[in-house]
């Protein structure tokens, strides 16, 4: 927890407050399934998503089947296929 202006706010809150990730947001991830290069994420429960291992800066041991994290990540769209790109890991 990081405390600002008097309020206190969680280290993902936080961390965009500060403009340190523009147009990225806190979503939480879980892995369905991991291939070699990239893995199969459902992102908040809702969607599916591709991670390319370029496209994700965290810890490597969290990249395992049903392993669920909490990121700050931009979502997009390339080649037809909704993709994450994971710039940081805020709770696992």
């Amino acid at each position: 927890m990081r405390e600002a202006g008097g309020r206190l706010y969680s280290k993902g809150a936080a961390i965009l407050k500060m403009d340190a990730y523009p147009g990225s947001s806190v979503c939480d991830f879980t892995v369905e399934k991991v291939y070699q290069g990239n893995a199969i994420l459902k992102v908040n429960g809702k969607w599916r998503a591709v991670l390319a291992a370029e496209d994700y800066d965290g810890p490597r041991h969290l990249i395992k089947k049903g392993a669920r994290f909490k990121g700050i990540a931009k979502l997009y769209h390339e080649d037809g296929k909704f993709r994450a790109w994971i710039k940081e890991v805020v709770e696992s």
